[in-house]
């Protein structure tokens, strides 16, 4: 079984539950009070994914895309395939947590850089996470029209209990419920995946 780097960036805005996704995604549970993130955190996950048709590629013919900041070189034992493959391969998967703080914004842009991957985050409780995960993706897409961007809704759990919140209040402006940030999330991605964090689902 031979093994590849995937590169995955996570971007956001402060507070939207990016760091405690990175660590259910690690470490395979919630953590809750984690500190805000400076500059950017890493963490990594191995993991086994099908290949179609038992071939696939190895970590050499995946050179094309750019190197960019934080992306791992392949030792000789990353790219070495087996030719006719089991159907199965081994990867690992390096998870950049990038600051949303505003001081750190070009620096979290530079991480896209050769990124097989971004997840664009928000804080689904959050009409001002909402709105600015849009302009997330649109500066993931400009520094790599390539790259595949995915969505992830994060607090996902607590959206019933903002809910039964606002009902109580009188001057609440209702803003888009969960179905409706999916339906208008479609229009902004390639791909979606929602994260509950808390839950694991």
């Amino acid at each position: 079984m031979s093994v590849f780097d995937v590169k995955l960036v996570l971007l956001g805005c402060s507070a939207c539950g990016k760091s405690t996704l990175l660590h259910r995604l690690v470490h395979g549970r919630y953590r809750p009070g984690l500190p805000p993130t400076y500059g950017a955190e890493f963490g990594a996950k191995r993991v086994e994914v099908a290949v179609p048709g038992g071939g696939g590629t190895n970590g050499s013919e995946r050179e094309g895309r750019s190197r960019g900041a934080g992306r791992r070189p392949s030792s000789a034992a990353d790219s070495g395939g087996n030719g006719g493959g089991s159907g199965r391969r081994g990867a690992s998967v390096g998870i950049w947590d990038t600051s949303g703080a505003a001081r750190f914004h070009s620096q979290s842009r530079r991480f896209i850089a050769g990124a097989d991957a971004v997840l664009v985050c928000w804080d689904a409780t959050s009409r001002d996470s909402w709105e600015a995960m849009r302009a997330w993706v649109a500066d993931a897409r400009a520094e790599d029209p390539a790259v595949r961007i995915y969505l992830a809704a994060c607090k996902s759990d607590l959206v019933l209990r903002h809910n039964q919140v606002a009902h109580m209040e009188v001057q609440v402006e209702r803003w888009p419920s969960q179905e409706q940030q999916q339906q208008q999330a479609r229009q902004h991605s390639q791909e979606e995946q929602q994260q509950q964090s808390a839950g694991g689902t």
